[in-house]
C-alpha cells in the first residue's frame, strides 16, 4: 500500500508498507483497529482497486509525524525522531486521537527537557495552544531550574527569555511558576532546618562485644563468671 501524502494535491511523500507480505484489504483492517480516525479517512473500497492512497494532510502535522503515526499503527514502535519533531508529533497523536501515543511521546519530551533547553521547550510548547501537558511539563521544569538556566548559560537564556516577554501571557505564568517554585522552595528548607538532628547512639565497644548475641556488657558478664 503506497500512502500519497500531499497539500493542495502536491505529492512530497510516500509510505510504502509490505504489501508482497500482506494484502491491503488485511492493512485496512489493522489501520481501522490501531487507529480509527486515520480509517475513517480512507474509502476501504478503494483498496480493492489500487494500492496508492492519497491522503491530504493538515498543514499542521509534518510528514515526519506521519510517518511515525503510521510506524506506530503497524508496529507499535515510532520511528526515531528528532527531539525537535517531538511537539509536532504530539500534535499528530492529538489530531488522530491516539492516547497511547501521545502519553508515549511525552515521556520522550520529558526525557529530553534539559536545564539548557528548558526555556526553548517552553517557547514550543507556547505554540502549541492544544497541548496542555506540554506547556505544564515545560513550564514546571523552566521554573523549578530557572535560577541555574540563568546561572549555567546567560547567554542562552537571555536571548530565549526576550523571545518569552514578547509574549506577555506566557511571560506572566513563567514568573509566577518561578516564584511559586521559589517558595516552596525556601519553605522546604525553613522545615528541614527547623527539625531536631537526629543522632545514632554507637554503643562502645565492651557492650558489642557479645558472643551470646545479647546486650549483656562485657563488665557484667566477667562478674557473672568470677562467681559462677
Amino acid at each position: 500500500m503506497l500512502f500519497n501524502l500531499s497539500r493542495q494535491h502536491t505529492c512530497n511523500l510516500k509510505y510504502c508498507t509490505l504489501t508482497h507480505l500482506v494484502p491491503p484489504l488485511n492493512l485496512f483492517q489493522i489501520l481501522r483497529l490501531r487507529n480509527p480516525v486515520l480509517a475513517s479517512l480512507i474509502d476501504e473500497a478503494s483498496l480493492s482497486s489500487t494500492e496508492c492512497l492519497e491522503l491530504v494532510l493538515p498543514d499542521h502535522i509534518s510528514s515526519e509525524s506521519f510517518r511515525a503515526v503510521l510506524s506506530w499503527t503497524y508496529t507499535g514502535a515510532t520511528l526515531p525522531v528528532s527531539a525537535e519533531a517531538l511537539p509536532n508529533l504530539l500534535l499528530a497523536a492529538t489530531e488522530y486521537k491516539i492516547s497511547e501515543l501521545h502519553t508515549q511521546v511525552m515521556r520522550m519530551v520529558r526525557a529530553a527537557v534539559s536545564v539548557r533547553n528548558a526555556l526553548r521547550w517552553l517557547l514550543y510548547a507556547s505554540d502549541l495552544p492544544s497541548e496542555t501537558e506540554l506547556q505544564t511539563a515545560a513550564l514546571e521544569y523552566a521554573a523549578a531550574h530557572y535560577g541555574r538556566i540563568r546561572k549555567l548559560f546567560p547567554q542562552d537564556s537571555n536571548e530565549l527569555l526576550l523571545q518569552v516577554y514578547t509574549k506577555p501571557e506566557l511571560a506572566t505564568r513563567l514568573l509566577d511558576a518561578v516564584e511559586k517554585a521559589s517558595t516552596a522552595a525556601a519553605s522546604k528548607k525553613r522545615k528541614r532546618d527547623a527539625e531536631p538532628p537526629h543522632y545514632t547512639t554507637i554503643p562502645k565497644a565492651e557492650e558489642r562485644e557479645n558472643t551470646h548475641g545479647t546486650n549483656v556488657p562485657m563488665a557484667a558478664r566477667k562478674e557473672a563468671m568470677s562467681t559462677s
